[in-house]
């Protein structure tokens, strides 16, 4: 699946900086990694669960990775 962290007010050219510095704190963290894509010309953060490999466990560290990302990056632009 694909999403975006969405700061409230924030739009364009602005969000899409946003995601990708989420993207590059996500992937420097290397817990887990993720990649862009673009849809309708938006960029969007891309999930894959493809390897058969992976639990339940695995998929529950990275929505928790993704979140505890997100959550620092948006603490970060409301300035605190």
């Amino acid at each position: 699946f694909s999403f975006r962290v969405r700061p409230e007010g924030m739009a364009g050219a602005d969000l899409d900086a946003f995601n990708l510095a989420l993207l590059e704190a996500i992937n420097a963290d290397g817990r887990i990694y993720l990649t862009q894509t673009r849809i309708d010309d938006k960029l969007v953060i891309r999930f894959q669960a493809g390897p058969f490999s992976m639990t339940e466990a695995d998929a529950e560290t990275a929505v928790a990775v993704i979140a505890e990302m997100a959550a620092t990056a948006l603490e970060q632009v409301r300035g605190g």
